[in-house]
């Protein structure tokens, strides 16, 4: 609820300036898992969070008069916290949301040491507390590039540091997946459902695994429409369900299920192509013409549009427009150009009888 959140951006904004003033690199990671505040006292660090963010304000503006640079400091923190850390209702918690409020900070950290160096201690013991702190920052950072140089490491990482968030394991499985680890993919979808069973993207994926990888359409279908049914105006659900009754033959129903995909979202590329094929196996071919000229339209750079509208394009003995489009499709898809020059070649072979007729 609203309370509840404005009660937790209390704690989660001290959190930041924690996590500035201290950067414990194991309590950064991508996305954490915050427990929620359900009212003052639960949990107790929420009173103690909002008195303390009542005495930043009146210090910010107490200090205005007298210390303005400290003054503006805390306002500059907390003002451009308040977008993402108040009523709107976004992510809880990012630590990249301090990057800009926490300038500031580090600029009066920066004019304490200089402050320090020049009144309480000598040169030298400044200048190595100095090199304390760069080593520490520095450490840090190095280790954190080391969790974030691959997706794998990244997403191990937000598990390990927030056991009971569903996303995290969902975007682990599609790490591992798009690294070829499949079998440990699949074990990851499954705890992100477990965790939380509204997780589409994990049901989804899930459900590609099953249909693509272990050729069980019909069980891969059962999760799909268990991701549709618990977010039916998804596009990528209604999108899993089409391409699965494709697999089974099923054009009817994937024709339906695309249809609503591109409904839901009228620029997603890959429903609309899917679309089309579905209309093409059904014998609907001028149906699936419109539907891919509208595809161009959306999305110029789609390389399976210029192939399925050229192979239509030659059915129709429109061997012109079709050895446009094939061409078009070559350009943009370097990886076939062997397969579609192929085709190319097939449909050149195919328009030389009516070449011959015309002449």
């Amino acid at each position: 609820s609203l309370v509840e959140r404005l009660l937790t951006e209390a704690r989660v904004v001290f959190f930041y300036l924690y996590l500035i003033f201290i950067p414990d690199i194991g309590l950064l990671t991508l996305n954490h898992d915050v427990a929620i505040s359900t009212n003052i006292f639960s949990p107790p660090q929420t009173a103690v969070a909002i008195v303390s963010l009542a005495v930043l304000i009146v210090l910010a503006f107490r200090l205005g008069k007298r210390y303005n640079l400290i003054g503006f400091a805390i306002a500059w923190f907390l003002i451009h916290l308040l977008i993402e850390s108040t009523i709107i209702p976004l992510e809880i918690m990012y630590e990249h949301r301090t990057y800009l409020p926490g300038v500031m900070v580090f600029f009066l950290m920066a004019l304490g040491i200089m402050y320090t160096g020049k009144v309480l201690f000598r040169r030298e013991r400044i200048i190595l507390l100095t090199s304390f702190i760069l080593v520490l920052y520095g450490h840090g950072t190095y280790l954190r590039n080391v969790v974030f140089s691959n997706t794998i490491s990244m997403w191990e990482d937000v598990v390990d540091k927030s056991p009971d968030l569903a996303r995290g394991y969902s975007n682990l499985g599609k790490a591992y997946h798009d690294h070829g680890y499949y079998a440990e993919s699949a074990m990851s979808y499954k705890h992100a459902v477990a965790l939380d069973g509204k997780q589409t993207e994990a049901l989804v994926n899930l459900a590609t695994y099953y249909a693509v990888d272990l050729g069980q359409p019909e069980y891969a279908l059962k999760l799909a429409k268990k991701a549709f049914i618990t977010k039916p105006k998804i596009a990528i659900a209604a999108e899993k369900m089409a391409d699965i009754y494709m697999r089974l033959k099923d054009y009817k129903r994937a024709e339906h299920y695309y249809a609503l995909a591109v409904r839901r979202r009228n620029f997603f590329s890959n429903a609309i192509n899917g679309l089309a094929v579905a209309k093409i196996r059904l014998g609907k071919n001028d149906k699936a013409i419109q539907v891919l000229k509208y595809g161009l339209k959306i999305d110029p750079s789609f390389a399976l549009f210029y192939k399925n509208l050229a192979l239509l394009y030659a059915d129709d003995k429109k061997f012109n427009e079709s050895i446009r489009l094939m061409k078009e499709y070559i350009n943009k898809s370097p990886g076939e150009k062997s397969n579609a020059k192929a085709l190319l070649a097939h449909i050149k072979h195919l328009s030389e009888p009516v070449a011959k007729q015309k002449n």
